[in-house]
């Protein structure tokens, strides 16, 4: 997404839209006014791909939740094994095995 450094975003919104005459849905970054920010949407589709997005949003929901499980239980420092205390070897050891259960 092209966002310029100097515009804050508070959070997103909805805009409909067309695109070569097709209905589009996009998410935009918003100013504290709700104005877009950027040249750019968060993401936008059609309504094909919102078809398959609402046939797929158990398992959408489902890889956020993953994904912000793995993000709080993965540290962003490295873990050296031979001063690791038992915590971080069980953060470990439980992150490995969600990695051998896919």
């Amino acid at each position: 997404m092209s966002t310029y450094h100097n515009e804050k975003s508070v959070g997103t919104k909805v805009f409909m839209d067309t695109f070569k005459g097709h209905p589009t849905f996009g998410i935009w970054k918003i100013d504290e006014r709700g104005a877009k920010v950027g040249k750019t949407p968060v993401i936008c589709f059609g309504q094909v791909k919102a078809k398959a997005i609402l046939d797929h949003i158990d398992e959408i929901q489902s890889w956020v939740e993953e994904q912000e499980s793995n993000r709080r239980t993965t540290s962003s420092n490295p873990i050296d094994l031979n001063s690791a205390t038992p915590e971080q070897l069980q953060q470990l050891q439980l992150l490995l095995s969600k990695m051998q259960a896919k």
